[in-house]
């Protein structure tokens, strides 16, 4: 694992290397794998500012909500003062001037015979206001999203044998027929939704998102158009999307809830692979400041695996 930070002003950066040398099955090597995370355009002091709200109201409800959840019973309001409502309004503001950018840089898994890759760039900017409408809300609030996916048909194959082989299965061809039809049925339903295409013997996905455009495997469309067009190839009615307006709160104004709903969503970046080492890194490491346990590097690490 390597790790790197840097600083420029009031902003930090980070990038975080994963290697895992070998990756196992029931005992049996299957491939190996590794992971590029990083971190741009981190401002500082509104990200230290969040993270006071989250250590001191956000972990308690996750705890309480979690203990809800285990007896059964409906999960607890959380309840913010107008103060802290104001402190996750202006923190949410600057980080977002800031232009940040989450980038998964290499996601990849190798086997003898083919590898699987993805990656993913996200830019985020301040919209006009947070108290917009979810759906303008979301179309300020992301500048730019690229994402690609490939994966090796023959990468399947190796991974497919080896589930084969631990299933107790002994016949050498038939291993190969079943691992190579199932593949084979793989791509031919991603590429018959056309989710995806087919180059050679892997199944790619590309997108790219900018000023309410979409380019979807080559496919133009707008933001609506494509979240019909997803809709539909996966069962849906086909038809364009209309957000619903939520009701404004009696006890609380709507926009307040949309930042809140933000706030939860940023900072609860530690739960994913992309934003969460990443965050502690730039955020508390950098600045010299004592983090949280629960927002260490190593328990952003897929759980079982180590790196090489």
């Amino acid at each position: 694992m390597k790790n790197q930070t840097e600083e420029t002003g009031t902003n930090a950066s980070g990038r975080a290397d994963y290697k895992v040398g070998e990756v196992s099955l029931n005992g049996k090597v299957i491939g190996s794998a590794k992971m590029a995370m990083s971190l741009k355009n981190l401002d500082i002091p509104s990200t230290m500012s969040l993270m006071q709200i989250y250590q001191t109201k956000l972990q308690p409800y996750e705890r309480a909500a979690a203990e809800a959840a285990a007896a059964g019973e409906p999960p607890p309001e959380l309840n913010l003062t107008p103060a802290e409502e104001a402190q996750v309004k202006t923190g949410l503001e600057k980080l977002l001037a800031a232009g940040p950018q989450v980038a998964l840089e290499n996601l990849s898994f190798n086997t003898s015979n083919g590898e699987s890759r993805a990656n993913l760039v996200l830019d985020l900017t301040k919209p006009q206001s947070m108290d917009l409408p979810p759906d303008q809300l979301v179309k300020q609030l992301i500048a730019l999203l690229d994402f690609n996916l490939l994966v090796s048909k023959p990468m399947l194959v190796d991974v497919l044998t080896v589930q084969s082989q631990i299933d107790g299965q002994t016949d050498a061809k038939l291993i190969a027929d079943q691992a190579s039809a199932t593949a084979d049925m793989f791509s031919s339903m991603a590429v018959g939704t056309q989710l995806a295409k087919l180059d050679g013997n892997n199944v790619v996905t590309k997108l790219h998102y900018a000023n309410n455009q979409v380019d979807f495997n080559g496919q133009k469309m707008t933001l609506e158009e494509f979240v019909g067009f997803v809709m539909s190839k996966l069962g849906g009615t086909g038809q364009r999307h209309h957000p619903v307006k939520p009701q404004a709160s009696t006890q609380r104004p709507a926009s307040a809830t949309r930042r809140r709903r933000a706030f939860c969503c940023l900072v609860s970046a530690k739960h994913s692979p992309v934003g969460a080492s990443l965050l502690a890194m730039t955020a508390v490491h950098s600045i010299s400041m004592s983090a949280d346990p629960s927002l260490s590097r190593a328990g952003s690490l897929p759980h079982g695996f180590a790196p090489g």
